[in-house]
C-alpha cells in the first residue's frame, strides 16, 4: 500500500512502514527506511484548593476521537498504573468494541478512526492510543463533573495539543515518530460550604448564641481530646457556618 504524507511518499509492506529516499535509473530499487510509530497517553489529576493530590475512585468522563492518518482502526488500553501491564483494565467504562480471545476480554478496545470514543478514567490512570502514525490528529473532550472545576490540560515531550480559552476541548498532532506523548487533564474539587443549625425545642424556632466546638471523630475520642474549631456561636438564623 502506497500513501502520501506532507509531500513525502510512504510504503506499507507487511507490518512495517517505509518512507521511499532513492530509487536507481537502471533499476527499480528502494532505499527504504522503517518508521517507528508514537503513542498517545491520557491522564487524569484531580487536586484541592491547595493544589495538593485528591485521593478518589470516582470516574472522569472524556469524548474522543482519533483521525488515523493512514484511516486504520486506533487501538488503546488503560492501566492503572502506567508502566505495569499487569493493572490493564478489562472491564473499562467505555464505548468502543473490545478485543475477546478465548471468550475473555483482554483489556484492549478498538474503534474506527475519526469515530467518537466515549471512555472513562480514574484519577492515575493511564490510557494509552498506540501505534499512531505522523498526520495524526486528535480532539479530548472532558464532559462536566458534578463538585469538580476544571485547572487546564497539557502535554509533554514538545507535543502540539491546546485547548480553548475556558474550555475541556483539546486539539493536537502527533508530529514525530517514536513518541510517547502524554496529555494530562486537571481538575479541582469544588469546596462545599457546610452550615448547622441551632433551633428550640420545637425543631423550628432558631437559637442565636448557642456555642459549639468542632472535631473529628478521632479528635473527639482521643485522650487529650484534639478540636478543629472552638467558639463556634450561631446568629440570629441560629445558623453556624463551618465553612
Amino acid at each position: 500500500a502506497i500513501y502520501t504524507n506532507e509531500g513525502t511518499k510512504y510504503y506499507k509492506i507487511g507490518n512495517g512502514t517505509y518512507k521511499a529516499i532513492s530509487t536507481g535509473d537502471a533499476a527499480a530499487e528502494i532505499t527504504a527506511t522503517n518508521i517507528r510509530r508514537s503513542n498517545l497517553n491520557l491522564t487524569k489529576k484531580a487536586v484541592d484548593e491547595k493544589g495538593n493530590p485528591v485521593t478518589t475512585s470516582e470516574l472522569f468522563a472524556f469524548t474522543i476521537t482519533v483521525n488515523d492518518s493512514q484511516d486504520k482502526k486506533v487501538w488503546f488500553s488503560v492501566q492503572t498504573d502506567a508502566n505495569d501491564t499487569s493493572t490493564i483494565v478489562k472491564n473499562l467504562s467505555t464505548d468502543a468494541v473490545p478485543e475477546v480471545k478465548d471468550g475473555e476480554k483482554t483489556g484492549y478496545y478498538y474503534a474506527d478512526s475519526g469515530s467518537e470514543i466515549a471512555v472513562s478514567i480514574q484519577p492515575g490512570w493511564n490510557l494509552r492510543f498506540t501505534n499512531l502514525p505522523n498526520g495524526t490528529t486528535y480532539t479530548i473532550t472532558e464532559n462536566a463533573k458534578e463538585n469538580y472545576s476544571f485547572v487546564n490540560a497539557s502535554i509533554d515531550n514538545n507535543g502540539t495539543f491546546s485547548t480553548g480559552d475556558g474550555t475541556t476541548v483539546g486539539t493536537g498532532t502527533i508530529n514525530e515518530s517514536d513518541k510517547q506523548y502524554t496529555v494530562t487533564y486537571t481538575n479541582r474539587a469544588v469546596t462545599q460550604q457546610v452550615f448547622i443549625q441551632k433551633t428550640g425545642q420545637d425543631a423550628q424556632t432558631p437559637l442565636q448564641g448557642a456555642v459549639f466546638s468542632l472535631y473529628t471523630k478521632a479528635g473527639y475520642e482521643a485522650d487529650p481530646q484534639k478540636v478543629l474549631k472552638t467558639e463556634l456561636e450561631s446568629d440570629e438564623d441560629g445558623k453556624i457556618d463551618l465553612g
